[in-house]
């Protein structure tokens, strides 16, 4: 069991889900805080060599992030300590030897789009941009929240963002 807690300014904190879920050890149910991150990192991902990845940019705690080989994105930006409120979180990119390669954290985090999550190697350098144009959804929509949009995005882009409106909305 390797799943993690981590919180803004303090260590990880490692959990075991297995002994909280199965057998219902109570000892392991922390009390969330705000702005914590919950890691719990692919089962094939057991490789005992570590990379270094530098994180940079809207996360809690940018700099270097010891991280076991097969770590993607979104492993380096719980490693950080997680992103900040003002994170662009679908322009994030990666510099890979003298390459930018895009990772949009939003379908990451938000969707759960595991294809997004890019695999990271030894000396990538992820950055996480401060967003510029971010719109707050708020009331009746599937996913309400703070959200980061293009130029020229129109309102219905910005209820795509949300997942829709429930029907509960009085639109």
């Amino acid at each position: 069991a390797r799943a993690s807690v981590t919180r803004p300014g303090e260590d990880t904190t490692p959990v075991d889900l297995v002994r909280l879920l199965s057998q219902g050890e109570m000892a392991q149910n922390m009390v969330l805080q705000a702005g914590d991150t919950l890691v719990v990192p692919d089962r094939e991902v057991a490789s005992p060599q570590s990379i270094t990845v530098f994180v940079a940019g809207q996360v809690s705690r940018a700099g270097p992030q010891q991280l076991s080989a097969g770590a993607r994105a979104s492993d380096a930006v719980a490693a950080a300590g997680g992103t900040t409120p003002s994170a662009a979180l679908r322009k994030a990119t990666i510099a890979r030897e003298g390459k930018t390669l895009p990772v949009d954290l939003e379908a990451v985090f938000q969707r759960g789009n595991r294809d997004a999550d890019r695999v990271l190697q030894e000396g990538d350098s992820l950055l996480v941009p401060e967003a510029r144009y971010r719109v707050t959804l708020a009331g009746e929509f599937e996913r309400p929240g703070s959200y980061t949009f293009k130029p020229g995005d129109r309102l219905s882009d910005a209820v795509a963002l949300a997942g829709g409106c429930r029907q509960t909305g009085d639109l």
